[in-house]
């Protein structure tokens, strides 16, 4: 990011404001669409969530690659959530550079990340952000979900709706659909709760003396912010084998597994379907397919 075109006369040093270079308000970007000095690829994002608390902490590594000029500030969208420390490593072996701060524009659903010193076109990192925040009742962003236990009693779990701009209130992230990426997650939860997401457990680990639990899941394919999903609770699942080798589940609340029959019934005349339209399109079916085309059912 260059910096301001013209330099005051005086006093001949700088006041507060423009002397933290970059961040000034004079050299801001409009921020209406993020500027593209810094462009995301990988995403590692971990959620410790308390849905009974209506809370959740979180840390999220963003692979990022830097383009275009020089700059010193990565920017990225953040609504409503406390960070709590930021920084940058250049290397696997490097030692982290903590953030000099973090400005914030809530008029823009920004966060600044502002480094000491200027990160140079081509450069390759991980920026770290430590967070927290809360979970929601407005069926948006990251938000309560109310259910009934095994013995009828309603407790509450967490589900994600991100569309179109509401990944941001979740994740610190880059959340604008042109900015794809894989998503790594890693979830930890009560250990009677259940955690979906849009790939399957790769791993699960116990902690905290067995109350707690932590999911891995697998590698996305490439998408955008918004098709990140994270659904928390109680639930049953239905499970079978559409074309004889992908693994399709229906899940449901405690109690209503036996509602979810017909979908599961009818699963290989929809996996036909979806995969005759769009297995031209979708990197997702067409790693489910293993590339090979299906017979038309239409």
């Amino acid at each position: 990011m260059a910096p301001p075109a013209t330099t005051p006369t005086s006093p001949p040093s700088p006041p507060p404001s423009a002397a933290k270079g970059e961040e000034g308000s004079a050299a801001q970007p409009d921020l209406t669409r993020l500027p593209k000095t810094a462009v995301p690829k990988r995403y590692e994002l971990k959620l410790d969530a308390f849905p009974d608390e209506l809370r959740f902490e979180g840390l999220v590594n963003i692979r990022i690659f830097f383009y275009g000029a020089r700059t010193s500030v990565v920017w990225l969208h953040s609504v409503g959530l406390d960070i709590a420390e930021a920084s940058i490593r250049f290397s696997q072996f490097a030692l982290p550079v903590t953030a000099a701060e973090v400005i914030q524009r809530p008029d823009k659903d920004c966060i600044g990340v502002r480094f000491a010193a200027p990160v140079e076109e081509g450069t390759r990192a991980w920026l770290t952000i430590k967070f927290s925040g809360k979970i929601n009742t407005n069926l948006e962003g990251f938000f309560s979900l109310p259910y009934r236990d095994r013995e009828g009693e309603m407790r509450r779990g967490a589900a994600t709706m991100f569309a179109a701009t509401k990944a941001r209130s979740c994740f610190p992230c880059f959340d604008e659909p042109e900015f794809k990426a894989v998503f790594a997650l890693e979830v930890t939860v009560a250990n009677h709760l259940r955690v979906i997401s849009n790939m399957p457990v790769m791993d699960s680990k116990t902690q905290g003396g067995g109350k707690r639990r932590t999911d891995y899941f697998h590698w996305t394919k490439e998408m955008s912010t918004y098709l990140v999903c994270v659904v928390i609770g109680e639930f049953e699942y239905l499970e079978a084998k559409a074309a004889g080798r992908t693994t399709v589940r229906v899940y449901a609340p405690w109690g209503q597994r036996e509602q979810g029959r017909f979908a599961i019934e009818v699963r290989d005349c929809n996996f036909f379907v979806y995969c005759n339209v769009l297995q031209n399109l979708s990197p997702i079916l067409c790693n489910l397919l293993g590339g090979k085309k299906i017979p038309r059912v239409l």
